[in-house]
Formats: structure tokens, C-alpha cells, sequence
């Protein structure tokens, strides 16, 4: 892996970086390697027996400028990325080009800055906008990406305070009037919430595996990652430390639970501190789905299948995308030529992006045409 200087404002990053982690249990922090003798079990899970196809990537962009590239989210004509680390949270990446067109966001807590950035949602109806979630603030921001390249600084259309006594964990825009967000809430597994950002009732079953296990600690033992149908009708949540796939009619009922093809079953104990109870991990910790995004026909997990203790500082990354049907039924499995930490989709120029981080951060670009399908919608065939 390639080493590059840190600049002053990537070392504050990567400060703010270690406290998203400690405070969500996300990431580990070790070497690169895997290890020869394993102690709890292989280091990645196998697709051996699974529908699978391979795709080969071209690099849309490895600019010099990208240090910890976590999100993308695709508009009209731009990539906007967002960076743990780099001395600006955001990044606009010409899709036609992949130039590096420009760069916004300090970090701080005031108005245009960003403490801890977590996800993105394009606006539908005006795709040179972006919201912007900070999981750190709880606030939602809309940026004008367009106006804010001609005016070579961050364009704010509006900024929004959640108001919860929970965490949202990547909140989307429903329509202008509602947004919903998986999270840790006391009651019910998805936060919906208003126009100004009040949270105005919950819904969805708490995962609990035990009563013992207090609701807190299960909402982060299923921590999910979700993505909005672009019908908005469902909403496709998939889990950080296990392999369960959830969806949803938005706002309203539960349509599946169900597992995906490599089964993980979250590994944890349940600990104690001043604060109240936690969920606590070790080297057993495997990751499940690291990310999910969404076309009208289809879900695209990405997956894991990794240990910490196998894949130090790499068990997050994937190099294995799960494709559902909006029943939860599993379809295939895509293959990627590197180890990604997140996935956007274009479903009208059938194309994945992905950013990934080795050997060079860079923003990768996949055919899925390349899967041999008309649609994306539709199974692909067998590559052992």
C-alpha cells in the first residue's frame, strides 16, 4: 500500500475518524495481513456453490486529493464523495472525465462544516443538489453542488437539526414532507420524521434476540445500513455485523426479514460502564453487510464475510455484492476486483461505482451490463 503525507487537516480527520469508531464499534484498527493460524474460524466466508459473476473495474479517479474515501452518491453529472480524512469532507468527481472538480466542507460544528459525515441522498427533482447526513451533529444538510463549484465554496440550501432522543443512523427524504431513518431508538426500529426534523413516531419490530439484551445494545447489535427504492415505495436495510436483510414499505409496514446467502450470526457480549450497558466485540467480530444501495429491480449488499482478526483494518471493506429482489429474495452474487468500503448505483447507464482505499483511495467504476442482463432485475448466470 502506497504511504502519502498528512496534512494537518487529514490528521484532525483521522482524529475524528477514531471517535465515529469508538462511538459505533464500526472499524478495528492493526496492520494489513492475514494471519496463518486463526482462532475463531476463516478469515473471509465462502461463495463456493453460489451464482456468482465477476466484474473488472476501470478507475474513475485517484486523485491525490482523496485520503479515506467512506460514501459516494451519484447525481446527474457528478460523484460526490465523502472523505473521513481528507483536509475537505467533500469531494465532486466529474462522472464523464473522473476529474477532481471541487472540494468543500470544513470540519467543525458551524454552518457549511461537517464534525462526522455519514451518508448521502441526491435530491430526485434537482440532482445538482445533495443532502448531507452528520451522524456527529445529527443534522441534515442540503448542499448545491452545482452552485458551489461556480462559486468555488459550499453552497448551503438548508440545514436541519434532528430532534430525537435517538441516534438516526442515515436518515433519506421520502418526500419533501417526511424523511425516515434506521437508528437506536427506545421504541421500534425506524424513525420517521417532519418537514423541520422533529421525530414524530417510530415503527418496525426491535430485533430482539434476548430480554436480557437490553433494546439499546440489540439496536447496535443489528446495526443496519439502508437504501431508498428510487419509486420510494421500499426501503432495503442490511446489517453491519450479520448477514439479515430487512425491508420495508416507507413509512409503514415490515415486508421481509430474511438472511442472506453466507449466514453470520453477530458476535458480542453485553458489557457495563457509567453510561449504561454496550455492546462489547473482540478479534471474533465478523462483518456482515458493510453497505447496501438500491435500483427499481434490485438491492445491492455489499458484503464482508470478514474477522477482524483475519482482515486487521481491512474487515470492513468487501469485495462480494449480494443482489436481492424487493421480496428479500437473494438472486446472485457480483465479484469486484478490490476491496471497496462503500457502492452507488446507476440504474439508467447500468453502472456501480465504489470507492475504495488500497492500494491507492481511489473511486472505481463497474459495467454491470458486463453481468450479461438486461436488467437489473434479473439473475445472472453461473461463473463458479
Amino acid at each position: 500500500m502506497s504511504v502519502r503525507p498528512i496534512s494537518s487537516g487529514h490528521q484532525a480527520g483521522r482524529l475524528v475518524y477514531l471517535s465515529i469508531l469508538s462511538t459505533c464499534s464500526l472499524f478495528c484498527a492493526c496492520n494489513v495481513r492475514e494471519r496463518s493460524e486463526l482462532r475463531h474460524g476463516p478469515a473471509e466466508l465462502s461463495h463456493a456453490g453460489l451464482v456468482t459473476r465477476g466484474l473488472a473495474g476501470k478507475v474513475l479517479s485517484a486523485a491525490s486529493e482523496l485520503a479515506i474515501p467512506m460514501d459516494i452518491a451519484v447525481t446527474d453529472e457528478y460523484l460526490v464523495v465523502i472523505d473521513l480524512a481528507a483536509d475537505s469532507v467533500l469531494h465532486v468527481i466529474h462522472r464523464s472525465t473522473g476529474a477532481l472538480i471541487g472540494q468543500f466542507g470544513r470540519r467543525g460544528a458551524g454552518p457549511g462544516e461537517f464534525k462526522a459525515a455519514w451518508s448521502m441522498q441526491a435530491v430526485d427533482d434537482d440532482p445538482a443538489k445533495v443532502w448531507i447526513y452528520d451522524i456527529g451533529l445529527r443534522r441534515l444538510t442540503l448542499v448545491d453542488i452545482g452552485a458551489s463549484l461556480a462559486a468555488s465554496q459550499i453552497t448551503i440550501v438548508k440545514s436541519l437539526q434532528l430532534s430525537t432522543d435517538g441516534v438516526p443512523t442515515g436518515p433519506v427524504w421520502i418526500d419533501s414532507a417526511t424523511a425516515v431513518s434506521l437508528g437506536f431508538f427506545r421504541r421500534g426500529r425506524i424513525g420517521v420524521f417532519d418537514a423541520a426534523g422533529n421525530h414524530t413516531r417510530t415503527y418496525g419490530s426491535l430485533p430482539l434476540d434476548s430480554l436480557e439484551v437490553t433494546p439499546a445494545v440489540q439496536q447496535h447489535v443489528y446495526q443496519t445500513t439502508a437504501a431508498l427504492q428510487p419509486s420510494k415505495r421500499l426501503l432495503a436495510a442490511v446489517t453491519r455485523h450479520a448477514s439479515r436483510i430487512e425491508i420495508y414499505a416507507v413509512p409503514g409496514t415490515t415486508v421481509a426479514f430474511t438472511n442472506g446467502p453466507v449466514h453470520i450470526a453477530p458476535r458480542y457480549t453485553m458489557a457495563s460502564s457509567a453510561r449504561g450497558p454496550f455492546m462489547q466485540t473482540g478479534a471474533d467480530l465478523r462483518f456482515g453487510y458493510v453497505d447496501v444501495a438500491a435500483a427499481e429491480g434490485a438491492a445491492f449488499a455489499l458484503f464482508s464475510g470478514r474477522t477482524r482478526e483475519g482482515f486487521p483494518q481491512r474487515a470492513y471493506l468487501a469485495s462480494h455484492v449480494h443482489v436481492f429482489d424487493w421480496t428479500g429474495r437473494f438472486m446472485y452474487v457480483l465479484r469486484l476486483d478490490s476491496d471497496v468500503a462503500a457502492i452507488a448505483v446507476d440504474e439508467r447507464a447500468s453502472l456501480l461505482y465504489a470507492v475504495r482505499h488500497g492500494p491507492t483511495p481511489a473511486v472505481v467504476c463497474y459495467r454491470l451490463a458486463d453481468i450479461g442482463t438486461e436488467t437489473l432485475g434479473e439473475s445472472a448466470p453461473v461463473n463458479p
